[in-house]
Order: structure tokens, then sequence, then C-alpha cells
């Protein structure tokens, strides 16, 4: 029943994550941190935030006994590819906030341009 629960809360974390990450580059599209040039800080939290998740994801996935493992091979494989989807979104959103970005003298009726470098 543990490694259940334990599988479920890492869906729902990635879950969670991922719907704040579609949230935060939702956010740079409309490019007010690109017109304030505070993609670079964003860009340096996220990557901060690539780490933890990844040492929270492994923790989780240690925390099942050796045992149990075995017996929800299927499962695991599961929560590695949730894992490794919540790596690629916190990678392209990183991505995202670490273009290069010109402010507009016109924001907001044109908006910055960005590009990745």
């Amino acid at each position: 029943m543990l490694v259940v629960s334990l599988i479920t809360a890492l869906n729902n974390f990635v879950a969670v994550h991922q719907d704040l990450l579609a949230t935060v580059i939702g956010n740079c599209k409309c490019s007010i941190f690109a017109q304030f040039q505070v993609t670079a800080p964003i860009a340096a939290v996220l990557r901060s935030l690539e780490a933890a998740i990844d040492s929270f994801a492994f923790a989780l996935i240690h925390v099942i006994p050796q045992e149990a493992r075995w017996a929800i091979e299927p499962q695991l494989g599961t929560i590695s590819s949730d894992q490794s989807a919540l790596d690629t979104a916190v990678r392209n959103t990183i991505t995202v906030y670490e273009e290069v970005c010109v402010p507009s003298a016109l924001y907001p009726i044109i908006l910055p341009v960005c590009t990745s470098a």
C-alpha cells in the first residue's frame, strides 16, 4: 500500500509541476519578463528547481524497498517516465527563459524580440 501511495505522490508531484511550468512559459510568451530583463534570474531559479526536483524524485524512488520494486516493476517504469517528462518540461522552460530578449520602447503595443542564443 505504501508503494502505491509513493507512486501516486510522484504522479501528482509531476502533474502539479508540469502545470506550474506551463504557466511560467505562458507568462514568458506575453514578454513582460523579457521587457524588464528579468528572464535570466528566473532561468537561474528554474535550474535550481530542476536539481531539487531530480533529488526529490530519486529520493522517492529509493524509499521503495527492493523487494517491492520487483513486485511493482511496471509502476516503476511509470515513475521513470514521470521523472523524464518532468525533466523535459523543466529543461524546455529553462530554454525559454534563457533566450536573449531586446526590450521594446513601444511596449506593450510592440512586444520585446526574443531569440535563442
